[in-house]
């Protein structure tokens, strides 16, 4: 943006250059210093100085005026000098895809209501929409979306009213006829008087936004070592889809076997490589009938499939301990894991889905540690 100097500064320098010439002037006529006399000139010496203390009131007064003030930024704003108007664009870049290295993103606004007339800073590459400079409320039909065009005029009726920051978010046509989602945020701005003609604010591409949300979303609910889903998101995932009628849904409750003397025995680096290859068959697993899986905390993992195939619960039991068998390095032993398994249940919530799941989980390690006693010499 390029300002301009303030016109007030002129109008001081100008009133200080008119009372120093007065006082020159007095100097010069009405005092002769050569026959002055303070009982002869007392009347002119009074006269002289109720003068200057005039000229410093009117002085004053300008200065401190709102009409000139008003006039003064009337002046200021003329068509002939704007306050700032858009950079011209290179000869290398169309004119709707300036792009502008402080917001990339975003277009700062400035309106007119006196004129209607629209200035802005230079078009970002997000937002190539040819915006219009002149007879802007008539070309709100053009440029948003048909059932964003009320909103909007009465966004701006409110701001003309009250000149209170609203923000809105509206479908701005591009120049190839699509719809770019975008965040508009205005205010009004008052003169010396306290009117308000003129709005100021900015278009933001909420795309950027939603990409930051969706970021920050996924660090949220993402288990930073596996990649899977952590607890709470797995959770909230599986309660959704069994509120969804997901009536036939299994949930699969994983649990490495030894887990602890891989880390004694190789180290921590070998143990982490081990939860991320379980994570790797979990998540293939699951991809396969549509379901998700998550890390539920530590060695203890869990997979929800909510539409398997009616009677195969068995054999995709037996399908993902097979696949949680894996030697995380050549010097390893072998790992597995144990899986328990529940159905769940019409109505049921994913506590009591988890709970029978994990009582199976339990009771099939009980038999698996019988048998190992049982065939031990």
């Amino acid at each position: 943006m390029h300002h301009n100097s303030s016109p007030r500064r002129y109008l001081t320098w100008a009133l200080n250059l008119a009372l120093a010439l007065l006082i020159f002037w007095l100097l010069d006529e009405v005092w002769d210093f050569e026959h002055f006399h303070w009982d002869a000139d007392w009347d002119e010496t009074v006269s002289a100085v109720v003068l200057v203390l005039l000229a410093l009131w009117v002085r004053r007064a300008l200065l401190r005026s709102r009409r000139v003030a008003a006039w003064l930024a009337a002046f200021a704003s003329a068509p002939s000098a704007p306050a700032w108007e858009p950079d011209a664009p290179s000869a290398a870049e169309p004119s709707s895809a300036v792009s502008l290295a402080e917001h990339p993103d975003e277009v700062v606004l400035e309106l007119d209501l006196l004129r209607d007339t629209l200035a802005h800073s230079p078009l970002c590459r997000a937002l190539a929409v040819p915006l219009p400079t002149e007879n802007v409320s008539q070309s709100l039909p053009g440029l948003l979306h048909p059932d964003d065009v009320p909103a909007a005029e009465a966004l701006l009726a409110q701001c003309r009213q009250d000149g209170r920051r609203r923000s809105l978010e509206l479908r701005v046509r591009d120049g190839q006829g699509q719809y770019l989602r975008c965040l508009l945020k205005l205010g009004g701005v008052r003169d010396a008087d306290g009117r308000i003609l003129r709005l100021i604010g900015t278009v933001t591409d909420c795309r950027r936004e939603s990409r930051e949300l969706a970021r920050l979303r996924r660090l949220a609910e993402t288990d930073g070592l596996t990649g899977l889903l952590n607890r709470r998101a797995f959770q909230r995932q599986a309660q959704e889809a069994l509120d969804q009628g997901a009536d036939a849904a299994l949930l699969f409750m994983v649990d490495m076997d030894r887990f602890k003397e891989i880390n004694d025995t190789y180290g921590h680096q070998a143990g982490d490589d081990a939860l991320r290859l379980a994570a790797q068959a979990l998540r293939d697993f699951a991809g396969q009938s549509g379901g998700i899986a998550g890390r539920l905390g530590g060695d203890e993992f869990a997979v929800f499939l909510p539409r398997p195939t009616p009677g195969q619960a068995a054999a995709l039991l037996a399908q993902l301990e097979a696949a949680l068998r894996f030697r995380p390095s050549p010097d390893a032993h072998v790992c597995a894991a144990t899986v328990g398994m529940a159905a769940a249940q019409a109505g049921e919530g994913y506590a009591a889905l988890y709970r029978r799941a994990d009582e199976d989980l339990y009771r099939r390690r009980a038999q698996r540690r019988e048998a190992a006693a049982a065939s031990a010499p």
